[in-house]
């Protein structure tokens, strides 16, 4: 029961993490281009509104729209109108889940490879006399130790 929770766990996390990345990556870019939208030259370009969904129109007067709105209204996601709320909400919901199954695939990782006696084995192995020549050496990004050889020489 355990082993499969935690491969559910594992995947839930992936794909929703992948999914809102997107949505993150598209926010991220937004707010840069709003923080310098003066140096990018935003605020004096326009859009003509017939390329813009019929149901958005930021400016009912002047038949254009100028393009740090349209960026402000993609970043908040008000440019899908009522679906862009919606959309913002899943987004959240998505990054929610990705945090809490991520968090109980780490735990669940870990306590199972305490169990394992994982721990106690790789220390034993740290510990043991080594030989001349040998020493340990860090690999990896999760700090793996092992053993290499160098040649006395």
């Amino acid at each position: 029961m355990g082993n499969k929770l935690y491969r559910f766990m594992r995947g839930l996390h992936i794909t929703t993490g992948l999914i809102a990345a997107l949505g993150l990556f598209i926010i991220a870019v937004t707010g840069i281009m709003i923080n310098h939208q003066e140096e990018l030259g935003l605020l004096d370009l326009e859009v003509d509104d017939k390329y813009l969904p019929d149901y958005y129109r930021a400016d009912f007067r002047s038949g254009s729209t100028r393009l740090n709105i349209i960026i402000t209204d993609i970043h908040t996601g008000k440019i899908l109108g009522s679906k862009g709320y919606l959309l913002s909400d899943l987004l959240g919901a998505m990054l929610l889940i990705s945090a809490l199954s991520g968090t109980y695939a780490y735990f669940y990782g870990r306590r199972v490879k305490r169990k394992n006696g994982f721990e106690k084995r790789r220390r034993a192995a740290l510990d043991e006399p080594r030989s001349a020549g040998e020493q340990v050496v860090e690999i990896g990004q999760f700090g793996r130790r092992g053993r290499s050889r160098r040649s006395a020489g």
